[in-house]
């Protein structure tokens, strides 16, 4: 029989750990709960590859734990809707404003986009590994041969020239082999590249 939920070790008295002490003090139990569950999703999101999660991801899990009900459950008036909206966007505010804290406060850590826990899931194991790759002269030809075969316009909208991604179609992190594989790319403007990753 197969296990759904794994243990990941931490001090039986963390609660008493001074940083914690300041969690608390500013967000009480409720956000004691919420830093456990920042770090479970941390957890559950190791690929593999890196043991963390991207900034906005993060805020995204955050709003959904911080959201009450779902818009599926019933037909909403045009004034309930847009009252769900501005709770979504205050939720967002929030989550936003509660995962920065925990990394002023250091009980969590980010190195440009990734988010991870040093002290309850250890340094992210590959990061330094990923950033080498992409800056080697590999994957500068991977992304210039992606350019060139594009011809320097986003296959999405049109754009031509400009801030120019090379954008993985089988995500880098899931599937290592195939990051330098002309097939497995896609130029992209900046804007239709974040689409991609974080939707509109």
């Amino acid at each position: 029989m197969s296990k759904d939920a794994y243990y990941f070790s931490h001090d039986a008295n963390a609660q008493d750990d001074e940083k914690i002490l300041d969690l608390r003090a500013d967000y009480g139990w409720e956000g004691y709960g919420l830093f456990w569950a920042v770090i479970e999703e941390i957890a559950m999101a190791y690929d593999g590859i890196i043991n963390g999660m991207h900034y906005k991801n993060l805020i995204y899990y955050l709003v959904e734990i911080l959201s009450n009900e779902s818009l599926n459950n019933r037909i909403y008036t045009t004034k309930e809707l847009m009252d769900e909206c501005k709770y979504e966007l205050e939720e967002k505010k929030y989550a936003k404003k509660f995962i920065d804290y925990l990394i002023k406060i250091n009980l969590l850590d980010k190195k440009d986009d990734l988010v991870y826990c040093s002290d309850y899931l250890g340094e992210p194991k590959e990061v330094k590994q990923n950033q080498k790759l992409r800056k080697s002269k590999q994957y500068k030809n991977w992304r210039r041969n992606v350019f060139e075969r594009d011809n320097y316009q986003c296959q999405k909208c049109g754009q031509t020239g400009g801030q120019l991604n090379a954008h993985h179609i089988k995500p880098y992190s899931e599937f290592p082999s195939l990051r330098l594989e002309l097939d497995n790319g896609v130029t992209l403007c900046e804007k239709c590249h974040k689409k991609e990753h974080w939707g509109d």
